[in-house]
């Protein structure tokens, strides 16, 4: 439900899916516009369902993609990524292990709901941009390990956000692989050029995706303006 910061009104009842969707691909590809190197042509996505498909099409649009590694439990499930994203003319090639897809990845995605590590810092290669987004906002659940979070210079959305919600981080300073110190850096920083993001073609790279509100609230703007646009939706008068 969509309201009105003015009245409180209701502007729109949205699928919330669709939203968070979107706008999770929609960070992920601003992350790897700024953060991943220039030449990055191949994708690694760990998972394929609908957050796959997203990011796949989202980055699509900030890198020149010629491959996709994708890594799922389940052949149908790539099936249906590969005709999801047959549109795009990517080589779609399906590797027997998230290690697999790691290693031979310029730009790494991991969106699943893990709840222990599915990516270990151990694989990384010179120069690699992961975006780790599926794991909830949960102290307990994460998808790479305390090795990944402390070989990757780590940027992240929200600091106060990260450092309360996402496991990534969280169990990887109770481990003692990393400080608070490490989550330092937001990806707005990076952005308008505060901070630095990549130094150099050999940095590893790492945006601990958790999602702010505002994400969805500016995502969910632009869907109801082009919807209105478009004519697409039925508009029902609550006034009466």
């Amino acid at each position: 439900v969509v309201t009105s910061a003015a009245d409180g009104s209701c502007e729109a009842l949205i699928d919330g899916r669709l939203d968070t969707a979107v706008r999770t691909a929609a960070a992920s590809a601003v992350a790897t516009k700024y953060l991943a190197r220039a030449d990055s042509s191949i994708l690694g996505v760990i998972g394929a369902g609908n957050l796959a498909v997203e990011h796949t099409r989202a980055i699509a649009t900030v890198r020149e993609l010629e491959t996709v590694l994708v890594w799922s439990r389940t052949a149908a499930t790539i099936d249906r990524f590969r005709t999801a994203t047959a549109d795009l003319g990517l080589e779609v090639r399906a590797l027997d292990t998230p290690e697999a897809v790691t290693r031979g990845a310029h730009v790494l995605c991991t969106l699943t709901p893990s709840r222990e590590p599915i990516v270990r810092g151990a694989w990384f290669g010179a120069g690699l941009h992961v975006n780790a987004v599926g794991a909830p906002p949960r102290a307990d659940h994460r998808e790479v390990d305390g090795e990944a979070m402390r070989r990757a210079r780590v940027v992240v959305d929200s600091i106060g956000t990260t450092l309360t919600k996402s496991g990534d981080t969280l169990l990887a300073i109770a481990e003692g692989a990393i400080t608070p110190d490490a989550v330092g850096t937001e990806l707005g920083e990076v952005i308008t050029r505060r901070v630095p993001g990549r130094r150099g073609a050999r940095d590893i790279t790492l945006f601990n995706s958790v999602g702010i509100g505002l994400q969805d609230l500016a995502a969910a703007r632009l869907l109801i303006d082009q919807a209105r646009v478009t004519g697409i939706g039925t508009e029902v008068d609550l006034s009466a």
